[in-house]
């Protein structure tokens, strides 16, 4: 949960930058994802997406987070506390077991010709060399221009290659579920009807064959984040 707190941080980062002050509470961890990977670019250009530079990106994110705390208003006494329902919390309860079942994946269930030939050396190298490298003759970089193995680096400061499927399946299915919540929020669906939107999500077959690294999570909570953010700007 470090990197997550670092990616809210960077998420009210860019709120700053972008002079955004009533962005929803749940986008911000996506968010700050989105701006990491623009970070992200720039540090591989001049090989710096090293360990030191992921550790120092981190703690930047939770200076901000921190930041943000202190500053945010408190609610009022009057203000209407949120309403708990069992598939809100069957929904988040299954969000959470999802998330422990991936901090840790035998080398076994990585696809041998796909992941540990490819998606696995990315972050690995990144980490190691502080860029993704040139590898012209790898297929797979003509499909993968670093964002995903970037997102992963962040799993490998203490490198365990068992840990790479904690990015996406594990914090990214967090920041589908957060994504979702400002998405409902701004189109106004709120109580039993978006608890039991969230439980159908929650529940929706993620699990990709043979573990494959290739990330869907995190992109599909990017997308929903620009989803809300269009829908608070057209409201």
């Amino acid at each position: 949960l470090v990197v997550l707190v670092a990616w809210w941080g960077w998420g009210h980062i860019l709120f700053r930058i972008v002079h955004q002050k009533n962005a929803p509470w749940a986008v911000a961890a996506p968010a700050g994802v989105a701006l990491l990977l623009v970070v992200g670019g720039w540090l591989n250009l001049f090989s710096l997406a090293d360990k030191n530079g992921i550790l120092i990106l981190c703690a930047i994110g939770w200076i901000a987070a921190i930041l943000a705390i202190i500053v945010q208003p408190r609610p009022s006494s009057t203000a209407s506390r949120p309403r708990w329902s069992w598939p809100l919390a069957a929904a988040i309860a299954i969000v959470i077991l999802r998330y422990a079942a991936s901090v840790v994946t035998p080398l076994s269930a990585y696809s041998v010709h796909d992941d540990l030939q490819a998606y696995a050396v990315f972050p690995v190298r990144m980490v190691q060399t502080g860029a993704i490298g040139n590898d012209p003759f790898n297929e797979r970089r003509l499909f993968t221009y670093g964002g995903v193995a970037f997102t992963e680096a962040f799993t490998l400061a203490e490198p365990r290659i068992e840990n790479l499927n904690l990015a996406d399946l594990g914090l990214g299915n967090i920041l589908l579920f957060l994504a979702a919540v400002a998405v409902l929020g701004e189109w106004g669906i709120r109580g039993r009807t978006r608890d039991w939107l969230l439980l159908a999500l929650a529940l929706f077959p993620v699990t990709q064959v043979d573990a494959n690294l290739s990330g869907c999570l995190i992109p599909a909570a990017l997308i929903l984040v620009l989803v809300a953010l269009l829908s608070q700007s057209f409201r």
